[in-house]
């Protein structure tokens, strides 16, 4: 329950696997492959981000038994905050510590890039209230806060996972109606397809029936229009562009 740094003793470990690249893929691998936030913490002795991929990253983590944790790359380290030290599960574009201080100062400092502490003061406060003046359920709730702390025009989804349940909720830009699936009828055996689904698409309420199975021509035409509409990208030749897409196919199921 403390916040911590990986230690370097003088004891063997088993070497640690450097990830060199984007920093989403560390955290896929730790999705795939852990089911405790225990265990993600326990993998820093194992896998670890590039240090040139690193600054900067960082996210909060979930399990089914309620255990929650920030994870922090700092200064080549992994940082955490969890059970007492991790006084609201929040977090936002800034360091954790940094968040915590300001918000039990009630002060937002100038400048906020990105209005990242203002924001994590907002969703601190809500969360704290949830439960003890608020009659909403904890979905609606939810979005409450991501809709309070969402920006109008950059902000391209909200999603609120209930872990008990083992349901998604979410909505996005393009679609604001909130709609919804359940991982339970999903088969994650290597034996079925995998299944996709595009997240603007006119659909709402319950679409768990939707997913279709995944297609090359699928990710192919995400990429390309991706791509084609972010201005820092859209003169990446053909070549680049097939690689993306060709991607999940470099890929394989082991169970």
């Amino acid at each position: 329950g403390e916040t911590l740094r990986s230690r370097r003793t003088s004891e063997w470990q088993p070497p640690r696997r450097v990830l060199p690249f984007d920093p989403s893929f560390g955290i896929q691998y730790q999705l795939d492959n852990f089911s405790t936030v225990k265990d993600v913490i326990a993998s820093d002795s194992q896998i670890r981000i590039g240090e040139s991929e690193g600054p900067g990253c960082h996210y909060l983590v979930c399990d089914r038994l309620g255990n929650c944790a920030t994870i922090e790359f700092i200064g080549g380290e992994l940082v955490y905050h969890t059970k007492e030290t991790m006084p609201v599960k929040a977090l936002t574009n800034s360091k954790y510590a940094d968040s915590i201080s300001f918000w039990k100062k009630n002060r937002v400092p100038q400048p906020d890039k990105h209005r990242s502490i203002e924001r994590f003061i907002n969703a601190a406060d809500m969360v704290k209230i949830h439960g003890s003046k608020t009659a909403q359920t904890s979905i609606d709730y939810a979005f409450k806060i991501l809709n309070r702390v969402a920006h109008p025009s950059y902000t391209q989804w909200s999603i609120v996972y209930d872990m008990a349940d083992l349901s998604i909720y979410f909505s996005t830009l393009k679609n604001k109606s909130i709609r919804y699936f359940s991982l339970k009828p999903f088969d994650f055996s290597c034996e079925t397809p995998v299944r996709v689904l595009d997240v603007n698409a006119e659909l709402s309420g319950n679409i768990t029936a939707k997913f279709t199975d995944y297609k090359y021509q699928i990710n192919q035409n995400l990429i390309r229009d991706t791509f084609k509409k972010t201005s820092s990208l859209k003169h990446l030749p053909e070549s680049v562009l097939d690689r993306h897409s060709r991607y999940p196919e470099t890929t394989f199921c082991i169970e």
